[in-house]
């Protein structure tokens, strides 16, 4: 399944949930309506039964065809190829022909004025004739920060794929700060997002799995994690569901339960 496809899930669940605390909270409105109270239930069904799935699915990886004699890459690398598609440079602003124009006009009036201080003939630049153009200086190399930029991704990007995106993202998407290296930086975070967040999960998940202190050698404290509570809001709608809290924290109703689950945070099933 692919990590589109388990959004559409996860979307479809949500909007099964508001439908169905619609629905529970019209039959509390009107208690004694056994059609309401129906309709809320088979609602509250098909919101578990969309939630299951989408907890259920899992995203499979892109399977990457092995090129003889090519160095095995990290498993977490990025694919910048694919990455690469859904980068759009963002349009150019359409042209304001009559604002342009204007611009054009005081431009080349207060530059004749300029020539003229100077000394200068404005009729003859008018007529067509160019000025002379500066000679260039001899072994003298001009680079922009924008080539400097390019030729230093070029040193550290794997791929020109990689190059692309961290071009994109150091054009489009970070916040020029005037300072070149941390505009660099932050290009770079951004094309390695993904990454970074994934370094960052297994670092906790290391945390999580560390020996407590005083813990005897060899064996690692259980990586418990504490039930957080629900706020008032949702308790109240739980309740007003037909909902009852239960020694271990979870919630249990006439045919689901609520409960935590680590990893997952509070997930509904249905009572067999």
């Amino acid at each position: 399944m692919t990590q589109e496809e388990k959004k559409q899930l996860e979307d479809k669940a949500q909007a099964l949930r508001t439908t169905a605390d619609q629905a529970h909270q019209a039959a509390a409105d009107a208690p004694g309506d056994e059609a309401l109270q129906e309709a809320a239930d088979k609602a509250e069904e098909a919101a578990g039964q969309a939630q299951a799935e989408a907890d259920a699915a899992t995203v499979d990886p892109a399977p990457k065809p092995k090129v003889e004699g090519e160095e095995e890459e990290d498993e977490e690398d990025i694919d910048f190829e694919e990455e690469l598609k859904n980068l759009q440079p963002p349009a150019p602003p359409a042209p304001d022909s009559k604002k342009e124009l204007e611009k054009a006009e005081k431009s080349l009036f207060f530059n004749a004025q300029q020539v003229k201080k100077l000394g200068g003939d404005p009729s003859k630049v008018l007529a067509g004739e160019a000025p002379i153009a500066p000679k260039p200086v001899e072994g003298a190399e001009f680079v922009s920060r924008e080539d400097f930029v390019e030729t230093e991704f070029a040193k550290i990007a794997k791929s020109e794929a990689e190059r692309k995106v961290l071009m994109h993202h150091y054009k489009y998407s970070i916040q020029k700060t005037g300072n070149l290296a941390a505009d660099m930086e932050n290009a770079y975070i951004l094309a390695n997002k993904g990454k970074i967040q994934r370094s960052f999960s297994e670092i906790r998940r290391g945390a999580l799995a560390r020996p407590a202190p005083g813990s005897p050698p060899g064996r690692r404290a259980p990586a418990a994690q504490a039930v957080p509570a629900l706020t008032a809001d949702e308790q109240n709608t739980l309740k007003r569901r037909g909902y009852k809290q239960q020694p271990d924290g979870s919630w249990k109703g006439k045919r689901y339960i609520q409960r935590f689950v680590q990893d997952k945070g509070w997930i509904q099933e249905k009572i067999q």
